[in-house]
Order: C-alpha cells, then structure tokens, then sequence
C-alpha cells in the first residue's frame, strides 16, 4: 500500500474512515495486510524473522482479486447490479474500482440504458448510493489523475452530480485534480471540463 500510495497524509485519508485496502483470503473474508502479518507470521507457522515475507506472498497471491473485482464490476448491466457489488465488497476495492464503478455508470447512461425503473431505484435506495459517495469521497485523495476525470465524467453523466452529495463530491475532485494536472492526458482534461460545464 505504501508502495504505491507513498504518503501517510493519504494514507490516514482512507484509514481514518475505515476505507484500508483490504484483499480477500482463500475463506472469502477480507482482510488488512497487518492481518495477514499477524495470521501468516507467528500464527501461521512462520518465525519472528520472516513473518513479513510469508504475509507479503499470501497478499501478493491475493492480487488476484483486485482484476477479478474490475471485470466483474464491468459486467454488471444496471445501477442496481453495480451499486450491490460495491455494498457486498466495498471494504475489498481500491481507488481503481471506486473509479471503475462510475466510470461504467456513466457508460451505462451514456447508451441509454437508464431506464425509468433504474431512476426510481435510485430514489428509493439513496442510503446504498450515499454510500458509494462516502467510500468515493474517502477515496479521492488516492485516485490517479486517470481515475479523476473517469470519476467525474461518469458522476456528471449519470446525473447524480446535481445534488448535495454530487456536488461535494465533484469539488473533491476537482482540488484533486489540480494537485495532478501535470499527470492528465488532452483528453482527461476535456472530460474534466465537460464534466464540471454539464453538472
């Protein structure tokens, strides 16, 4: 985690609201990487010495989840499907799917597969999207320049940008942004700007 995210300010951003990178173990649960120290070292057989090396090979092998996690977000055909797999394993993702998750809602608006009864699903369920807004918001400081616009643009394109939330949320994003606006692309850029000029 530190590897890759290197800051402990961002760090306790997703910590402090219960957001840790978590990967799921051979019994289906998640777990932390200093559970996997503490089960694989002492508890798991290891000694003192290496027990850092025989956890850090068990959460390598658990990699594996983070890719499955983004093709099975892919796959999901409505907002209902999407926003069930993000409330059943939200303590699993990472900035990449949190990204992915609105990134394929707005694909899914964008085709024109937001049907009427998907609307009505979201206004009767608001304490499952308030949800993925926290986790998203939790998120933002670990986002890549990538994930920002991909984030923003689906935000805008569902629609949820109009309220409260939506609104907290885009000016998130934007502050990150600018902090990583040598890292975007032309064209994450223009899906930034689009996104802010529609909202």
């Amino acid at each position: 985690f530190f590897d890759k995210y290197g800051c402990d300010v961002e760090w306790e951003a997703a910590a402090g609201r219960r957001f840790v990178e978590m990967r799921f173990d051979s019994d289906g649960l998640a777990y932390t990487l200093p559970e996997f120290v503490d089960f694989y070292g002492v508890g798991g057989g290891g000694s003192t010495s290496d027990r850092s090396g025989i956890a850090y090979e068990y959460w390598d092998v658990c990699t594996h989840f983070a890719h499955q996690m983004t093709k099975l977000l892919k796959k999901q055909d409505s907002i209902e499907l999407l926003l069930q797999v993000h409330q059943g394993h939200r303590l699993g993702m990472d900035d990449i799917h949190v990204a992915t998750i609105w990134h394929h809602m707005g694909r899914l608006a964008s085709k024109g597969r937001w049907r009427r009864e998907e609307q009505r699903w979201l206004r009767s369920n608001e304490a499952t999207v308030q949800l993925l807004f926290e986790h998203t918001m939790a998120m933002v400081p670990l986002i890549e320049a990538q994930g920002l616009s991909n984030t923003a643009h689906g935000l805008t394109t569902s629609g949820l940008s109009r309220g409260t939330a939506g609104r907290a949320l885009l000016d998130s994003l934007a502050k990150a942004a600018q902090q990583k606006v040598g890292e975007l692309e032309p064209q994450a850029i223009s899906n930034l700007a689009w996104a802010y000029a529609k909202a």
